[in-house]
């Protein structure tokens, strides 16, 4: 299997990423994952646009929005975070941080869950964010 990062998910959501051309790239074959980490990554954004104040999305495109965030959550099949993707994930981000390297929090998370799991490859439109972690192999679209 294969995970989708966050930000791959945002363009396909905002229609900059086709998932059948993504499997095209990739293997027909393959199974694309996801990290319930990044599913709170989507909610979070799109519940932020809802309630702010400074600016607000029109309720049809936030509805538009939270569908496609649904069916993606039907579509693929979702790593839960556990117990083990806790401690994974603990462990990457201190093993970084002692050697200067600073990554995102929800990248830790997300790199743990998958190990937790054995899932070794992941497509992101940032390689900085998982190149560091070992055992993980990045795909770069």
């Amino acid at each position: 299997m294969i995970i989708l990062d966050t930000n791959v998910i945002i363009k396909i959501i905002h229609n900059k990423l086709n998932l059948a051309q993504l499997k095209e790239k990739i293997l027909e074959t393959e199974i694309f994952g996801i990290s319930s980490i990044s599913l709170y990554e989507l909610y979070f954004g799109l519940y932020k646009i809802k309630y702010r104040k400074d600016k607000q999305i029109n309720q049809e495109k936030w509805d538009n929005e939270l569908r496609i965030i649904k069916l993606i959550e039907d579509k693929l099949e979702v790593i839960e975070f556990d117990s083990k993707s806790a401690q994974l994930s603990a462990e990457i981000y201190h093993l970084l941080r002692s050697k200067g390297e600073i990554i995102e929090l929800f990248d830790c998370m997300i790199a743990g869950n998958m190990k937790a799991f054995g899932h070794k490859s992941i497509i992101t439109t940032n390689s900085k964010h998982f190149s560091r972690i070992s055992e993980i192999n990045v795909h770069l679209i």
